[in-house]
């Protein structure tokens, strides 16, 4: 990796209001060395203090900041980068000039998802999870009681618990105690019921942020 340039103001350095527009991780991918490039998205992975990796809708890309400088991320935070790009061989990632953490999550986690063809959420009906049907469009309100990962997480409100998984390829960037609204048809086993969501909406984060 080539030398970064020091992160001005601290870690999370707010952007500057002239901060280049945002590019998709997948179109940074494709810019040349020592581009200037603001990308948004949620943390997918923490390999250390310098070094994570960030989702958008598009997919993925590397941040690595300066030997001398160092950031305390979790899983599901949603961050703003703003760098150059590395292009190492093939190999791309963002040298990391401004880290901004933005407090609480999307309004929308369905933003963040491309949407799925051929389903409709119009149509959902509002449940608590001890009255689910045994199969079509549902709305359910509650709080993450557990993630299992970026697919697969568990909906708790006051009348029991249900498992969620996102369809498709797409991916939520969630975290224990945050409040979300789940869209998605009821998958009814025979011992149990899943919901397999359409669309996640974030009402609240963990800490309570609306």
């Amino acid at each position: 990796m080539k030398k970064h340039m020091i992160m001005s103001a601290g870690m999370a350095a707010l952007l500057s209001t002239t901060a280049l527009a945002e590019t998709p991780n997948a179109n940074a991918k494709k810019m040349s060395d020592d581009s200037h490039v603001t990308v948004t998205g949620f943390v997918e992975s923490v390999d250390n203090e310098r070094e994570f990796t960030l989702r958008d809708a598009s997919g993925t890309i590397s941040v690595d900041l300066a030997p001398n400088q160092s950031v305390v991320l979790k899983k599901g935070q949603q961050v703003t980068v703003s760098g150059t790009i590395d292009n190492d061989l093939g190999f791309v990632d963002v040298n990391a000039q401004n880290v901004y953490v933005h407090k609480g999550f999307t309004k929308n986690i369905g933003d963040a998802m491309k949407s799925i063809p051929g389903v409709s959420t119009s149509d959902a009906q509002a449940f608590n999870i001890k009255d689910l049907p045994d199969q079509g469009m549902v709305k359910i309100t509650g709080t993450v009681s557990d993630v299992s990962n970026e697919k697969e997480f568990t909906l708790r409100d006051d009348t029991g618990t249900i498992n969620v998984d996102i369809e498709s390829n797409e991916r939520a960037a969630l975290t224990k105690g945050a409040e979300v609204t789940v869209i998605g048809k009821v998958d009814s086993g025979l011992l149990s019921k899943d919901i397999k969501a359409s669309k996640v909406i974030v009402t609240a984060d963990a800490t309570g942020n609306n």
